[in-house]
């Protein structure tokens, strides 16, 4: 990177700047540097479908992380990914939606399968994407 960083975000929780550098506890980080002098940022980036899928990714990893406390793994097919990232996205507002998005879809129906006890602790639930809908399938640990 040629040029120092100067704000660092690790989505939920603010990264250090240490001597230009990101100490981030490991964590997915990405970060905003400054335009180069005399440039200005006059074209909103548009974002390719991997770029989105990069930060669905970014979003799942918070999450798991916050299930791992229950022993509960998370995966999801490619197809779901793909479908989080085209329907978490808007041409006008950006990724901005997704975070919310991914709380409908896949937060909100996980937690009230684990609230009712469809999915135990110590389980791997793998969420598909099946006739137009996100399936969860959970499978406890052993069995």
């Amino acid at each position: 990177m040629n040029q120092r960083p100067v704000f660092a975000l690790a989505f939920g929780c603010l990264a250090m700047l240490l001597n230009g550098s990101v100490a981030d506890a490991g964590h997915p980080c990405i970060v905003l540097t400054a335009p180069k002098p005399g440039e200005t940022v006059s074209e909103p980036v548009s974002l390719t479908l991997e770029d989105i899928k990069k930060i669905v990714e970014l979003q799942l990893a918070l999450l798991r992380a916050r299930l791992a406390d229950r022993r509960i793994e998370l995966d999801l097919s490619d197809a779901a990914k793909e479908h989080l990232a085209r329907e978490g996205y808007d041409p006008v507002y950006g990724a901005r939606p997704l975070k919310r998005f991914l709380q409908r879809a896949i937060e909100t129906p996980l937690s009230r399968q684990i609230i009712a006890g469809s999915i135990a602790d110590r389980s791997r639930v793998r969420v598909e994407f099946k006739k137009g809908e996100l399936v969860f399938e959970s499978k406890a640990d052993g069995a």
